[in-house]
């Protein structure tokens, strides 16, 4: 019990360990990271190497399934199926939560976004008249909406 909790000190240090030193947003990012995956890849590492060859085959598959991540400021990594950041985020976020289906079309999702944008103008501090510049990018390219 007592290594664990003088392991968990450790690694919290070292993901706290950027912030003392004044390191910049994105290289802190990149720390987090590193120290939020650091146990996995050792347990990954400890394993037999029968154990590594299950791993990488049943990870493999030929179909490509995007996804989105939120880390957070203490390192939790969580897959998420929309998000907003900012100071205007809880607005969207409101939207999003109400109207998001996970067999949207694209042409429902950039109506979904323009929601968000209308939600913004009339309850936000600071409002933009413009529409947003919405771009949308696959395997075909990039399109603007």
């Amino acid at each position: 019990e007592n290594n664990t909790i003088v392991r968990d000190d450790v690694e919290f240090g070292e993901l706290t360990k950027p912030m003392r030193e004044g390191v910049s947003y994105t290289e802190r990012i990149q720390a987090q990271v590193q120290a939020a995956t650091r146990p996995l890849t050792q347990n990954v590492n400890n394993k037999n190497a029968q154990s590594n060859a299950d791993i990488s085959e049943t990870s493999q598959s030929n179909e490509y399934e995007p996804k989105l991540f939120w880390l957070d400021e203490y390192g939790s990594l969580q897959i998420i199926d929309y998000g907003a950041h900012g100071l205007g985020s809880n607005f969207a976020l409101s939207i999003l939560d109400r109207s998001y289906k996970k067999d949207m079309t694209r042409e429902e999702a950039v109506t979904l976004i323009h929601k968000c944008f209308d939600q913004l103008r009339m309850r936000f501090v600071i409002n933009n008249p413009e529409n947003p510049c919405i771009k949308c990018i696959d395997c075909n390219g990039c399109k603007q909406y």
